[in-house]
Formats: structure tokens, sequence, C-alpha cells
């Protein structure tokens, strides 16, 4: 499976987390790390979608195959 990392994760792209971990095992890839701009809206990410979560764009993306 591949290791997906969202980088500038907004709106949008905490629903396509949330739907790839309800997705569970049969989803195409697994939520590994997500980016995003502030340190508040990092931390909330992390609690809610059970990922790391970081403001570091370059952290993040290393982390991740896609």
């Amino acid at each position: 499976m591949q290791r997906l990392v969202v980088l500038g994760c907004g709106k949008m792209g905490e629903a396509i987390c949330a739907g790839l971990a309800a997705a569970g095992a049969s989803a195409p890839a697994e939520v590994v790390g997500v980016s995003t701009r502030r340190a508040d809206r990092a931390i909330t990410l992390q609690h809610k979608l059970g990922v790391l979560a970081s403001t570091d764009n370059a952290a993040m993306a290393e982390r991740g195959d896609v």
C-alpha cells in the first residue's frame, strides 16, 4: 500500500484523508501525514485524523510515497 502525505491539508484534504480512513483496507493508499500552514490546525488534524501533522512540507514529503 502506498503511503500518502497531503501537503497543504485544508478542508478538501481533510475530507480526502477521512474518506481514505473510512475505506480502511480497501483504500488505495494509507494516509501517514499531513501538513498545514498553521500549527494549531496541524494539532487539530493530528488528533482528528490520527496521523502525523506538521507545518513543514519538506519533512512531511519525506514520509510518503505519494
